[in-house]
């Protein structure tokens, strides 16, 4: 993601700056005494880039955590204490399924707070045409997320995900506690079915990542200077 990783670069520029201005020693003293830490005096466009932080970061933790979850899904650990508390490859499977789904859609939420945000502080300083472009671009973002989730099966309801797979995993599983056959093929039908998911994750990530990166190629140049003839926001 080209866009997404140069504003990432340079917003970790900006809050270098900052923190090479901390005094570690107040910070520390502020931890172990569970105290508010005081930032030193910013800049009104200091207060700007941290405000740009919280809400990028928020989106960045997200990120991290669809690009993780195919990861944990390449093999199932089978620890001891896992069996004992009864967490099988099956429920493991759902659970990172799960998790990704509910991923995926915070992802947007957080994407869409921060264009949100973005655009009410253009139309603070009077970018009204900019602030309309903000929007423009979210009304986009939340479009072509939600035809993603419906081609790619990446649905989040209110009630827990099903999927059939997962369900004659679970079905094997508990007929396999009395019957090694049916233990061994819940094992290797989990297998099967954490690849198909562990494709259809990356697949889907390279698309969601492609969107995100329009979205930052987009907001670049109203944050930061020098990115392209975008006006900044004053």
């Amino acid at each position: 993601m080209a866009a997404y990783d140069e504003f990432e670069r340079r917003l970790g520029e900006r809050m270098a700056a900052l923190l090479r201005r901390i005094d570690e020693n107040r910070l520390r003293e502020a931890l172990e005494r569970g105290e508010t830490f005081d930032l030193p005096d910013l800049t009104e466009r200091e207060w700007f880039y941290r405000e740009v932080a919280w809400h990028f970061w928020e989106v960045r933790a997200s990120v991290q955590a669809l690009r993780e979850i195919p990861a944990y899904l390449r093999y199932f650990p089978k620890y001891k204490t896992w069996t004992k508390h009864g967490i099988t490859a099956g429920r493991y499977l759902r659970y990172h399924v799960e998790r990704y789904l509910e991923e995926n859609y915070i992802l947007q939420l957080r994407v869409k707070a921060f264009l949100d945000w973005l655009a009410g502080r253009l139309t603070g300083a009077g970018q009204q045409d900019d602030a309309d472009r903000v929007a423009t671009i979210k009304k986009k973002f939340v479009a072509v997320m939600k035809q993603h989730a419906k081609t790619r099966g990446m649905h989040v309801h209110r009630e827990r995900y099903s999927d059939e797979w997962l369900w004659w995993i679970g079905a094997a599983e508990l007929a396999g506690r009395d019957d090694p056959h049916l233990a061994t093929f819940a094992d290797h039908l989990c297998g099967l079915v954490r690849a198909v998911w562990r494709r259809r994750i990356r697949e889907n990530n390279t698309a969601v990542e492609l969107r995100l990166d329009v979205v930052f190629a987009e907001i670049g140049p109203l944050i930061f200077p020098d990115w392209g003839d975008v006006r900044q926001i004053t």
